[in-house]
C-alpha cells in the first residue's frame, strides 16, 4: 500500500481479457454480420470517442463473437502512430444501440474485472498517464511507424484508491462529462439553426437577386504557394503559411502554423490580405471547398497550393457573404457536382471554382444575411469557450483526483 492507502496494481492483474482488434472483410463480403469498426480516427487525445463514423466491415459470426466491444471495455491504441505522435490514446466504450461494434487492429481492447477497477476511473487513469508523456518508454518504432509494447505496458503498476472511491471519482467524472456533453449539444443544434437560417435566406435571394455570376467575373482566384523544394540564400525570405489543417469551415485556426521560405519577389504574389476569403482545394469529402474569410491576424502571411485564396470586388460581393454561399449545402452540392471523385476524396481546380454560379443581390441584402449568421456564430462560439472552460477545470479536476491530492466524499 502507498502513504496514501491506495493499492498498487499491474494493469494486466485488473483485467479479465485482453485483445487485438481485426479490420473484417470488405463491406460487399456475403455470409456475414454488420459491425462497426472504430478507428484511431474515431479517438481524440482527450480521450473521447466518436461512434459515428466508424467503418461498416463484415465479421463472421466466429469472429464477432472474439472481436465484438461490450460496453466498458477500454480502447487502448497500441499501434500506427508516427513522429512526434505516440501511441497509447485510451477511451472507454460505450454502445449506443444501433450497431455492433469492433475496433481495428491498430488497437488493444481491455475488460476489466469489475470487482478489482471500475472501468470508468482506469480509462481515465489511462488517459491520464498518456498525457503524463510516462508511457513513452513503452513506444517501439518499425518503418517508421510506432507501436506500443504491449507486455511492456501491461506489467506497468499503478496506484489505485479503493473501490468504493474509484465509483465516486466516476461520478464526478461522468457529472463534468454530462455539462460538456450538453452544450456539445446546444452548439450542433446551433449550427443546425445556423444552416436553416442560410438555407432560407438563400431561396429567397435566389428567387429575387438583382443579377447572378460567375465567381471569375466578381473576385479574382489564386492558389498558394506550392510545397517542395525551397530556396535559399539573400533572395530567399522565411514566411508562414496556412495550411489545409488550419482552414476549417467557418474559421481559421492558427493555433499551429508552419512557416516556408520563398523567394522575396514572390511575396506580392502570394501575401494574403484581410477579406480574402480561403477555400479548400479537396481532400476527404468534409474538406472540399471548406473554407473561412481571412483576418490578416498574422502579418505576411501565405497560404500552401491546396487552398484557393478568393479575393473579392467589394463594390458588388462582400467576402462574408461568398464564404455563407459557399459552405450552404447549394455551395457544397456545387462542389460535390463538379469535384473529381475517388474513394473517400475529391478534389476541385480552379477552372472550376471561377465557374461557380452566384446570386447576387444588393451589398444591403448580402450585409443582412452576415448579420444573421454571425449573431448566430456568436452564440456558437460563446458556448464553445464555456466548453473549453468545463475541459480544462476537468483536467484540473482529474490531476488532482487521480494523484490523491483531493480525497473524494463518500
Amino acid at each position: 500500500m502507498s502513504e496514501q492507502g491506495w493499492a498498487r496494481k499491474k494493469i494486466g492483474q485488473l483485467l479479465v481479457r485482453h485483445f487485438a482488434g481485426a479490420w473484417g472483410e470488405d463491406p460487399g463480403y456475403v455470409g456475414a454480420a454488420n459491425v462497426v469498426v472504430l478507428r484511431s480516427t474515431n479517438l481524440d487525445d482527450s480521450g473521447g470517442l466518436t461512434l459515428s463514423t466508424g467503418a461498416p466491415r463484415r465479421f463472421t459470426p466466429k469472429e464477432l463473437t472474439s472481436k465484438r466491444l461490450v460496453d466498458s471495455d477500454i480502447l487502448l491504441e497500441a499501434s500506427g502512430g508516427g513522429p512526434g505522435k505516440p501511441v497509447g490514446r485510451v477511451a472507454l466504450f460505450q454502445g449506443d444501440g444501433s450497431s455492433e461494434y469492433a475496433c481495428s487492429n491498430f488497437f488493444r481492447a481491455l475488460r476489466v474485472d469489475g470487482s478489482l477497477v471500475n472501468p470508468k476511473f482506469l480509462a481515465t487513469k489511462l488517459q491520464w498517464l498518456y498525457r503524463q508523456s510516462s508511457i513513452w518508454r513503452y513506444q517501439q518504432q518499425t518503418t517508421g511507424i510506432i507501436n506500443l509494447r504491449f507486455g511492456d505496458y501491461l506489467d506497468q503498476e499503478i496506484e489505485l484508491p479503493p473501490l468504493d472511491q474509484q465509483r465516486r471519482i466516476a461520478e464526478i467524472l461522468d457529472v463534468a462529462d454530462e455539462q460538456i456533453q450538453s452544450i456539445d449539444h446546444l452548439v450542433s443544434k446551433l449550427r443546425l439553426i445556423c444552416i436553416g437560417i442560410v438555407s432560407d435566406a438563400l431561396n429567397e435571394i435566389e428567387q429575387t437577386a438583382e443579377s447572378t455570376a460567375l465567381l471569375s467575373e466578381v473576385a479574382d482566384i489564386s492558389s498558394g504557394v506550392t510545397l517542395g523544394s525551397e530556396p535559399a540564400g539573400d533572395g530567399s525570405i522565411e514566411v508562414p503559411y496556412l495550411r489545409v489543417a488550419n482552414v476549417q469551415d467557418g474559421y481559421i485556426d492558427t493555433s499551429e502554423v508552419k512557416a516556408i521560405r520563398i523567394f522575396r519577389s514572390q511575396m506580392e504574389r502570394f501575401r494574403l490580405e484581410a477579406g480574402d476569403v480561403l477555400l479548400t482545394e479537396g481532400g476527404d469529402f468534409d474538406k472540399l471547398g471548406r473554407g473561412a474569410v481571412w483576418d490578416a491576424r498574422i502579418p505576411e502571411c501565405i497560404c500552401q497550393n491546396h487552398i484557393f485564396r478568393v479575393r473579392c470586388d467589394r463594390q458588388v460581393l462582400l467576402p462574408e457573404y461568398l464564404a455563407a454561399y459557399a459552405s450552404s449545402p447549394r455551395g457544397r452540392a456545387y462542389f460535390l457536382s463538379i469535384a473529381k471523385q475517388t474513394t473517400n476524396l475529391a478534389t476541385i481546380n480552379s477552372t472550376q471554382l471561377k465557374s461557380m454560379p452566384l446570386p447576387l443581390p444588393s451589398l444591403e441584402r448580402q450585409q443582412k444575411l452576415i448579420d444573421a449568421v454571425e449573431a448566430c456564430s456568436g452564440r456558437i462560439q460563446a458556448e464553445l469557450k464555456v466548453a473549453d472552460r468545463l475541459r480544462l477545470l476537468k483536467q484540473g479536476l482529474i490531476d488532482d483526483l487521480l494523484t490523491g491530492r483531493v480525497r473524494v466524499p463518500l
